[in-house]
């Protein structure tokens, strides 16, 4: 019956899905499980504080079950709530390490919260776990369609030029939205401008030397 709350809610009928939660434990229905639907449909109906609760006993439950630790989580990912969702994640794959899974919705979490270069690595580890893992792929291959296209050109993909272009890029101007639309400006001209710089050397040489003199300054802030 709390699954049937669990339906309810998903469908915007609140006060029913309560309902059927409440029919749930006066039925007998007072299992961890009950605890996670219940904390759900809360989350549905944003009452957050009471929905914490309510996984919070989840979680006193079974304090060292990566099980139910990643299962909490993933409903405060569902919610859209990403730092819970990071906190909860993150300890469950401390403890179930080799489960691609986990890796992956870590890593899908930190891109909810921006954090491009910490959600790329977590594809990675994924993939460490299961190198043919299809979700952590294709999205490493969306992460990379979003690369430095002119620096990565000019110094190479592993250069440590790159490394800090990209990590100014993940932790300055994606954090704002003038930095979030110079970045997808760069995205719509670069793969052009770096096609211009194979045809015509002079304009690589020229690149270099502003990326350089950029890479120098951030070299001081990064």
């Amino acid at each position: 019956m709390s699954v049937k709350g669990l339906v309810l809610a998903f469908n915007v009928k609140y006060e029913e899905a309560l309902k059927a939660s409440d029919d749930a434990v006066k039925a007998g229905s007072d299992s961890d499980y009950y605890w996670l639907d219940r904390g759900s449909i809360l989350l549905l109906k944003d009452e957050l504080d009471t929905a914490k609760r309510c996984l919070e006993k989840v979680l006193d439950n079974n304090s060292d079950d990566w099980f139910w630790i990643s299962r909490v989580g993933l409903i405060y990912l569902q919610a859209n709530l990403a730092a819970p969702a990071i906190g909860l994640l993150t300890e469950a794959c401390s403890i179930k390490g080799d489960c691609p899974y986990l890796w992956y919705r870590l890593g899908t979490a930190q891109t909810m919260a921006k954090n491009q270069g910490k959600a790329k690595f977590y594809f990675q580890k994924a993939l460490e776990a299961d190198p043919k893992y299809r979700p952590a792929l294709n999205a490493l291959n969306k992460t990379r369609r979003k690369e430095c296209f002119i620096a990565t050109h000019v110094f190479g993909e592993d250069s440590k030029e790159v490394a800090i272009l990209r990590e100014y890029r993940y932790s300055f101007l994606e954090t704002n939205w003038a930095g979030r639309l110079f970045v997808k400006i760069y995205y719509l001209a670069g793969p052009g401008m770096a096609e211009l710089m194979k045809r015509f050397p002079v304009l690589e040489k020229s690149g270099r030397q502003i990326l350089l003199t950029v890479v120098e300054f951030l070299k001081r802030r990064v």
